[in-house]
């Protein structure tokens, strides 16, 4: 015959009783790994981004340097966002480039603010160590950023990813279904 309910649950409570420290170490270190694969999973980082081998975030000589003279250095006037001169109450620096943008200033660095891809460009943007370019298809860009990575389809037929990083984030936008662009967005 089987224990009656009442015996079973005594038994099992005086079990869970006795090793209470040792199972909710065990819960808590099982939790906080899942936590951590699905974070690791499904963040995007600006900080594994690279232009040409330089980082997302660099000084303006590291940039002139790397591409030497700015075809254009002006003033976004951005109308809020972390680059908005008005809402940070400090001067931003647009340095562009054909085909690329860096934003910023002396103060905080210039952040790498657009990519327009090309065949054979000179540009190459780089996630963790693996090549965005021209040639990247969605379907290998979306298996590269892992679950979290969606895809929303415009009426005008192009696809666009974003990412968050934080309180901003990217927008990588793909026609026929290869890279075009990448953008930064800061939030307004």
């Amino acid at each position: 015959m089987y224990p009656s309910f009442p015996y079973f649950f005594t038994v099992i409570l005086s079990f869970s009783l006795k090793s209470l420290p040792r199972l909710s170490s065990l819960l808590f270190l099982g939790v906080l790994s899942l936590c951590d694969a699905t974070a690791q999973s499904s963040s995007f980082a600006f900080a594994h981004l690279r232009l040409n081998g330089l980082p997302f975030t660099a000084t303006k000589e590291q940039i002139q340097q790397q591409f030497g003279k700015p075809s254009q250095v002006v003033e976004p006037h951005y109308e809020c966002g972390f680059l908005s001169s008005a809402e940070q109450q400090e001067s931003f620096y647009t340095l562009r480039y054909p085909q690329v943008a860096f934003t910023g200033n002396r103060k905080h660095g210039y952040l790498l603010e657009s990519v327009t891809f090309q065949a054979n460009s000179p540009w190459r943007l780089t996630y963790q160590k693996k090549p965005l370019t021209a040639n990247t298809s969605l379907a290998d860009f979306l298996h590269l950023m892992g679950p979290a990575a969606k895809s929303q389809r415009a009426a005008d037929g192009t696809s666009t990813v974003f990412l968050r990083a934080g309180d901003d984030g990217a927008t990588f936008t793909f026609k026929a279904g290869h890279l075009i662009k990448f953008t930064y967005r800061s939030p307004c």
